[in-house]
C-alpha cells in the first residue's frame, strides 16, 4: 500500500543534505538539557540563566523541524510521496525506537528504587512502562513522569509519524497560498487553545502540564503542521537566493526575541503561538542559507553532534541519573563533565547503533 495515489520508486533521488538544520538540532537538544538540569546552576548568571530557563520551547522547534524534514525527505517536487506506508513507518521506527528503548532500560534501576522507597506504585509503574513501550504516554498526563520523562515528546512524535501519510495526502494539492493559510490556521488554533484554557480555568504554565495540555499530541499538532507547510514552501521556493548572512542572522534574532517574549505572556501561556512561527522562519532560512552561517553550521563536529542530538535528548535523564551515583552533578564543577559524558555516550550510540541500523534498513527497503 502506498502513501497517496501516485508514488515514485522505492529509491528516490536523494536531495542535498541540510547540514545546517542537522547542527541546529544539537543546539536545540542542548537547550532542553540545560533547561532540565542546568537552569538552577546557571540561574544566578546573567543572561545564561535566562537562556537556560527558556529551553522548554526547544521541543516545539523539534516538531516544526520534523514536519519540514519529512516533507523534504519523503515527497517529490510535486508534493507526492516517494515511499510506501510500510517503508515509511519502518524507517521511522528504526530511527526512534533503539535509543528510546535504551532510555527505558537505563531507567529501570531508578524506578525500582522509587517503588521500593514508596512501598507502593507497582501497578502504576507497570502501566506506565507499558504506555512508554507503546509510545502512548503523552495521552495520559499522570503517566508522563514515570520512566524516562523526556520520552513524552517522542510519544507525540510517534503520533505525528502515524498521521503524516494521511496529512500528506490531504496537503498534496495545496500551493503556496494554501501553505500560508495552513500556517495561519495552525497559529490561530494554537492561540485559541491556550487562551481558552486560561479563560475557562485560569490555568498557568505548571497547571497546564498537570492537566496534560502541555503534553497532549493533538495540541502539539499545529507546530508539526506548520513545519509541513514550511517544507512545502521551501520546495516551491528553494531556488530563491539566500541574500547573504542577514536573513539567517535575522531569523536567529527573531527566535531569541520570540522566546524572550514568552515571559511577558506567561499567564496566558501563549508559548507555541509566539515561538512556532519564528521557528518556522528559522528552519526555512537555515535550509536556504548559503552564507558564512551555513559554512559554520556545516562544520563536521557540529553535524556529528546534530546527528547524535536525538540520543542526547532521549538519554539525558538516564545518563544524569546513573552518573549521579558517582558524583554530585548538581555542582557547577561537575555539570560540564555530565554534558561531555552525555555527548560521548550519544555520539557512540549514533555511530555504533543508530547509523548501522539505518543503513541496514535502507538495504532492506532496496531489496
Amino acid at each position: 500500500m502506498r502513501i497517496g495515489a501516485a508514488l515514485e520508486s522505492e529509491a528516490p533521488r536523494v536531495r542535498r543534505r541540510l547540514d545546517g538544520l542537522t547542527s541546529m538540532r544539537f543546539f536545540a537538544a542542548l537547550h532542553v538539557v540545560l533547561f532540565h538540569y542546568g537552569s538552577t546552576l546557571l540561574g544566578p548568571i546573567p543572561v545564561l540563566g535566562d537562556v537556560a530557563a527558556l529551553g522548554y520551547y526547544a521541543v516545539s522547534f523539534f516538531y516544526v523541524l520534523s514536519g519540514f524534514v519529512l516533507i523534504y525527505s519523503y515527497t517529490d517536487d510535486d508534493g507526492q510521496a516517494r515511499t510506501t506506508l510500510r517503508s515509511f513507518w519502518r524507517s521511522r521506527l528504526v530511527r526512534l525506537y533503539p535509543a528510546y528503548l535504551l532510555g527505558f532500560i537505563l531507567c529501570v534501576p531508578s524506578v525500582v528504587h522509587l517503588v521500593q522507597q514508596r512501598h507502593t506504585g507497582t501497578g502504576k509503574a507497570f502501566l506506565a512502562a507499558c504506555s512508554y513501550l507503546l509510545m502512548v504516554q503523552a495521552w495520559h498526563p499522570r503517566l508522563v513522569a514515570w520512566w524516562n520523562y523526556p520520552g513524552w515528546s517522542l510519544s507525540v512524535e510517534a503520533f505525528f509519524y502515524l498521521c503524516f501519510p494521511f496529512l500528506l495526502k490531504r496537503m498534496r494539492g495545496i500551493g503556496i497560498r494554501g501553505c500560508y493559510l495552513l500556517i495561519g490556521a495552525s497559529w490561530l488554533i494554537s492561540a485559541s487553545i491556550y487562551i481558552a484554557s486560561h479563560m475557562v480555568q485560569n490555568l498557568d504554565a505548571n497547571e497546564l502540564c498537570s492537566h496534560g495540555l502541555a503534553y497532549h499530541p493533538l495540541l502539539r499538532l499545529p507546530a508539526f503542521l506548520t513545519g509541513m507547510a514550511t517544507g512545502k514552501l521551501y520546495l516551491h521556493r528553494r531556488e530563491v537566493a539566500s541574500l547573504g548572512v542577514v536573513p539567517a542572522l535575522s531569523a536567529i534574532a527573531l527566535c531569541c526575541a520570540a522566546m524572550a517574549a514568552t515571559t511577558i505572556f506567561k499567564q496566558l501561556t501563549l508559548r507555541d503561538t509566539i515561538v512556532v512561527p519564528a521557528y518556522a522562519w528559522l528552519v526555512f532560512r537555515i535550509a536556504a542559507d548559503d552564507s558564512v552561517v551555513s559554512t559554520l553550521l556545516a562544520w563536521r563536529p557540529l553535524v556529528l553532534l546534530g546527528n547524535a542530538s536525538y540520543a542526547i535528548y532521549i538519554l539525558q535523564w538516564p545518563v544524569f541519573s546513573l552518573a549521579g551515583e558517582f558524583g554530585r552533578l548538581s555542582d557547577m564543577s561537575n555539570f560540564p563533565i555530565y554534558l561531555l559524558l552525555l555527548a560521548a555516550v550519544s555520539v557512540c550510540f549514533f555511530m555504533l547503533v543508530e547509523e548501522p541500523l539505518r543503513q541496514a534498513s535502507r538495504v532492506w527497503v532496496a531489496q
